[in-house]
């Protein structure tokens, strides 16, 4: 079942990369309302433990 296009999605991965991929693809495919958490989740789990 494709997802709606009109809802935000926000993709993640460990670093950023992958879900940087992802998020391109896409937004290629329509889904504009897609987001990536920069530098990943590493990136974040980090920040909030500080």
């Amino acid at each position: 079942m494709p997802l709606n296009i009109l809802k935000l999605i926000i993709v993640y991965c460990n670093f950023g990369n992958r879900s940087g991929k992802v998020a391109n693809f896409l937004r290629e495919k329509g889904y504009f309302q897609t987001f990536v958490l920069e530098r990943g989740i590493e990136n974040y789990l980090a920040k909030d433990s500080k």
